[in-house]
Order: C-alpha cells, then sequence, then structure tokens
C-alpha cells in the first residue's frame, strides 16, 4: 500500500480513486505495488489512519538521511526553514469562511429573541493594553482586555487592580476576558527576522525561489486541493508529500543527478 501511495504523490495523482483506476488497468503496476487485486478506496483510507505513527518515523528517519546530501549541495539553503503561512485545511464547515458569519447571525438574533442588552455582542471589540518586546525581531508582544474594563486604584494599599463593569460578565474573572496574541507564532507578519536587517535583505532576494519550492510541494504532490475532512488522513497525505519528495532527493543523489532532486518526472520522463 506505501509503494502505491508514494507513486501517486510522486507522479501527481490528485484523488485516491484515481489511483485505483491506474491500478486497475494497468497490471503490471499492480505487481510492482504487491497487489494481486485492486484495495478498496476505504483501505486506503485504513492504512493511513491505522499506520500514520509508522509513516511518521518513515518520515522522521529519511529527513536524517537527506539532511547531510542538502547540506553538501548547499549549505546555507539547507539551514533555512520555510513555511507556509497560507497552510492546509481540512474541507470541513468549520474552516468555511461563510460558517463563522452564519454563527454571528445566529447569536445575534438569540440576543434580540431574549432582549438581551448591548453587553451582548459577539463582535464587541477587545481593547488592547500594554506592550513588551520580548522578542528576537524587537515587535512588541499583545494583550487584550474587555472593553468595558477599568482600571481602579485602592488607596488602602496603593494598589490598582482592573475591574470589569459588564452588566452580562462572560467570564467568572473579576477583570474581565482576556486574549493574549503571540506575534512569533504569527509567522507571516512576524517571521523572527528584523524588517530591513541584513539577514532579512539577503533572505528576501530568494523569496521567488520558496513561493516556487512551496507550490510545488502543494500543488505537485496534490496537497493543497484534497476533498479531507478527517484530521489523521490529512495528516498522512502531508507525510506521504514528505516523504515522496525525500526519496526523490534520496535517488537522485544516488544515480549522480542533484539537479533532479525536486521531481524524478523530467528525469523518468
Amino acid at each position: 500500500m506505501l509503494c502505491a501511495l508514494i507513486i501517486q504523490h510522486l507522479f501527481s495523482i490528485p484523488t485516491d480513486s484515481l489511483l485505483l483506476v491506474f491500478l486497475h488497468y494497468s497490471r503490471p503496476l499492480r505487481e510492482f505495488c504487491g497487489f494481486t487485486k485492486v484495495p478498496d478506496a476505504s483501505k486506503i483510507t485504513r492504512f493511513k489512519q491505522d499506520f500514520l505513527s509508522d509513516l511518521q518515523s518513515v518520515f522522521d528517519n529519511l529527513v536524517d538521511i537527506t539532511e547531510p546530501i542538502c547540506q553538501d549541495i548547499d549549505n546555507n539553503l539547507a539551514s533555512m526553514l520555510l513555511f507556509d503561512t497560507s497552510g492546509i485545511e481540512a474541507y470541513v464547515t468549520e474552516n468555511n469562511p461563510k460558517y463563522a458569519n452564519r454563527i454571528i447571525k445566529q447569536l445575534k438574533a438569540y440576543a434580540k429573541a431574549n432582549n438581551f442588552n448591548s453587553s451582548y455582542d459577539p463582535l464587541l471589540p477587545m481593547k488592547r493594553e500594554g506592550s513588551k518586546s520580548n522578542l528576537r525581531s524587537k515587535l512588541p508582544t499583545m494583550k487584550f482586555v474587555c472593553p468595558k474594563m477599568k482600571w481602579e486604584y485602592n488607596r488602602q494599599d496603593k494598589s490598582s487592580r482592573r475591574v470589569c463593569h459588564c452588566d452580562d460578565p462572560c467570564t467568572t474573572s473579576s477583570c474581565g476576558k482576556m486574549i493574549y496574541v503571540y506575534p512569533e507564532k504569527n509567522l507571516r507578519a512576524y517571521p523572527g527576522v528584523e524588517r530591513g536587517s541584513k539577514e532579512w535583505d539577503e533572505t528576501y532576494k530568494i523569496r521567488v525561489n520558496v513561493e516556487k519550492s512551496i507550490n510545488h510541494f502543494k500543488d505537485s504532490f496534490c496537497v493543497a486541493n484534497r476533498k479531507t475532512t478527517n484530521e489523521k488522513t490529512l495528516h498522512a497525505d502531508l507525510l506521504l508529500s514528505g516523504i515522496s519528495q525525500l526519496l526523490t532527493v534520496v535517488v537522485a543523489d544516488k544515480i549522480n543527478q542533484r539537479q533532479h532532486i525536486r521531481s524524478l518526472k523530467s528525469f523518468i520522463a
């Protein structure tokens, strides 16, 4: 099964059903993958979910094997970590922007039907309070508090504390709701390198190549557009794409064709 799934990703076969069609009409492919008959689509899904930890182990071991190869090709590029901030989302209702709008409308209708006051507002904006820079990129951390919170001074012990004056509080805390935002987790806005620095300028020059690499991984291995709703299956597809890419590096190195480390299709053709 693993062999068939790797072939699926290497040759950009977008769906499991299309892979089964290839297996059905190609006896040599079935024999190469070790199948005596074409498996059911459900068996592919069960394989991904049941052997997720094993796929992770295969991926980790291949990383250890390919790391020296990549370091030998270009030590500087191999030391970089590329990330795609658009992410890969499961094909579920919660990831549809219209879903959040529908929930907000339902909350407003519920508040109106029960004659709630203005404090019941799902869109009530939080108020930013304070900032302190502890990051390498010298960017401030952020804290947001309830807009109906006020600082009150105690003359007896000469201390100040937050007090929420909401008529219908959403939390049992006396100071109201608080939300902490950590800029280092927002990799799109805060990549961890100070903008305008020498490191930033040097890295920015290869941005086009970075975008091409990310696009190649998502499109050529058919990860971005899969209609997967299960988190385990989506995780397995991502690992299989990584395994296929790393196997490409190993094969290209073994046949002394390192120019094909991104894709073997051109070499096979």
